[in-house]
């Protein structure tokens, strides 16, 4: 008879404060893996099994030991010290996920419901077998460019075809690295999980003016959130990055009526550009940045990309105008594929 023994702990929070990220926060599951473990099912003899509150105490005292600053570093770091505390487990299986956390003071923070990056590790008392970092619930709306159409008609049939229409994204991206070290440590070839999110709002292919544009004509957009914050500075980081002072004086030069207060996310964002003179490269200052970021910007045309017209019956049933679309992605160290 073949067998395979595995027991663990789940959902372990752990929060400890960083001297550069401020906290340091994650949820920890734990896999054991064990033919020793064996007795324990079959003859009631515990000996080995090291209990799962031990394992949920050693992880609050491995987050207090870790000297780094990602969770790819500590899911190698605590896996290597359980392996050795305990010796009669043969390998594990850690997933880690990080709890984010907006920074707005040195000593003020809030969580985020957001995006956040995750960790799959297995490894064995000689060696890592395995490791794939990721960032998970990525949601994204593409307003244009994307199409349904030449799909399969028949009586039954009723959907017209769209060449244009938005599309709402939940998107979970993972990558591996060639050499499993680079990943855990804290060295120059690690990418962090929140330089792959950028990379992939960068995708919209130099589209991120426009699509700013199009997210402030809305109404709803005016209203002052974390979540707002975010998306409208990381889109305008991108335009800055551009490096197209065309593109960048078009709008940031105009006086808009009455602009609402930078937010401490943007101003941050928007001093690290100028720190590493981004705007002086592009000739425009941080007023005029801030303009970009936060004003409501002209639009550029007035097509219709709802995906509806007065002949379509199920116009409004989200998901026709909103579909979810998956895009897995893998990156190969460092180069999304």
């Amino acid at each position: 008879m073949r067998h395979g023994i595995r027991y663990g702990k789940h959902n372990v929070s752990f929060y400890r404060t960083h001297p550069t990220r401020g906290l340091l926060a994650g949820r920890v599951n734990i896999d054991v893996f064990g033919d020793n473990f064996l007795p324990a099912y079959t003859e009631g003899d515990n000996r080995e099994v090291v209990a799962t509150d031990t394992m949920k105490n050693f992880v609050y005292a491995m987050a207090l030991e870790y000297p780094g600053a990602s969770h790819e570093g500590f899911a190698a770091f605590l896996g290597r010290r359980l392996l050795a505390t305990y010796p009669q487990m043969q390998s594990l299986r850690l997933l880690v996920e990080e709890i984010p956390f907006a920074k707005h003071s040195a000593k003020l923070l809030s969580p985020l419901d957001d995006d956040y990056g995750t960790v799959e590790l297995e490894i064995e008392p000689d060696r890592v077998r395995s490791l794939r970092c990721g960032r998970r619930n990525l949601r994204l709306v593409k307003l244009t460019g994307s199409a349904f159409k030449d799909f399969a008609r028949d009586a039954y049939t009723t959907l017209p075809e769209r060449s244009d229409r938005p599309l709402f994204i939940h998107l979970d991206v993972h990558w591996r690295y060639r050499r499993m070290e680079d990943g855990t440590s804290d060295g120059p070839a690690r990418i962090a999980s929140e330089a792959v999110r950028d990379a992939v709002i960068t995708g919209l292919r130099g589209r991120e003016l426009e699509f700013l544009q199009r997210l402030l004509a809305s109404d709803s957009w005016l209203e002052s959130s974390a979540d707002r914050a975010a998306i409208l500075t990381a889109l305008a980081r991108c335009v800055v990055i551009e490096a197209k002072p065309k593109r960048v004086s078009q709008y940031a030069t105009e006086q808009p009526p009455t602009p609402p207060p930078m937010t401490t996310a943007s101003a941050r964002s928007f001093k690290r550009l100028r720190r590493h003179g981004h705007s002086r490269r592009l000739g425009c200052d941080r007023f005029s940045l801030r303009r970009l970021e936060m004003r409501r910007l002209r639009p550029l045309d007035e097509a219709v990309v709802d995906g509806t017209d007065e002949h379509d019956h199920d116009q409004h049933r989200p998901q026709d105008r909103l579909p979810v679309e998956p895009m897995p992605v893998e990156v190969e160290s460092g180069r999304l594929r």
